[in-house]
């Protein structure tokens, strides 16, 4: 089944006109996980990874049709996605230093509603804060307290 997304999957990306990108696949979880490599990165990621979420999107529409059933899978470019939740665990690390120290609420910067459930997830191993989402797409965002 890989090898069937890889070909796939590099078939898409060649009709959009990424014909140098190459593809790896792996299983994650309970499903796949597909990483392109390309010089074109920034392109295929697109500002704050609106781009690859779309691409994200008709890759799963395309893949399905091909497949006949719909396969759960993450995809990823350059490895932008892992630096990016690296990224976002650290400020919600900091975010809590931040709110324990200053006995206050710290507003998180607005995030997509894959990364604002990444972050409650994360701290929610943590019995000294609790997380809140506010605000209204697109400046949705989490708020991390000081638990009381």
């Amino acid at each position: 089944m890989k090898e069937k997304i890889k070909s796939l999957t590099k078939e898409f990306l060649d009709k959009m006109g990424f014909l140098s990108a190459s593809v790896d696949v792996s299983t994650k979880d309970d499903g796949f996980y597909i990483n392109i490599m390309s010089g074109e990165g920034r392109i295929l990621i697109g500002k704050n990874g609106a781009n690859l979420s779309a691409i994200e999107r008709v890759l799963h529409v395309f893949l399905k049709q091909k497949l006949g059933s719909p396969i759960y899978f993450s995809i990823d470019v350059n490895n932008y996605c892992e630096s990016h939740w690296r990224f976002l665990r650290s400020v919600a690390q900091e975010a809590v230093k931040k709110s324990l120290v200053t006995n206050k609420p710290i507003p998180l910067p607005p995030m997509s509603s894959k990364a604002r459930r990444l972050v409650p997830s994360e701290l929610s191993i943590r019995p000294d804060v609790v997380t809140e989402s506010k605000g209204v797409d697109p400046n949705r965002f989490i708020v991390v307290y000081p638990r009381p």
